[in-house]
């Protein structure tokens, strides 16, 4: 399976498991941590560019439109506390 199909395949109705797992069939998640520095850093790189494409496409295309002040994409797969978005690093 390829990341089109994931998205195209993924329930409505699912658990984070289920995300988790069906996710797997995509990327051999337990792999990552194998990962050198560098190659961490581009795949990385590789995610973070196709939030940007999606984020222009879903800004091009006017499927996200302001609720009331900035827009707001909604996320509905699995949260991961990280440095990023722990509450001490808000805190900070």
């Amino acid at each position: 399976m390829d990341l089109i199909q994931f998205a195209r395949s993924l329930p409505e109705k699912r658990t984070d498991r289920d995300f988790i797992e069906h996710l797997k069939r995509v990327l051999a998640l337990d792999e990552l941590k194998n990962l050198s520095d560098k190659e961490c850093q581009n795949a990385f790189d590789a995610c973070q560019f196709l939030v940007d494409y999606l984020t222009l496409q879903k800004e091009f295309y006017g499927t996200e439109k302001p609720r009331s002040g900035p827009i707001v994409i909604e996320y509905s797969g699995p949260y991961i506390e990280s440095i990023l978005t722990s509450e001490v690093a808000r805190e900070n």
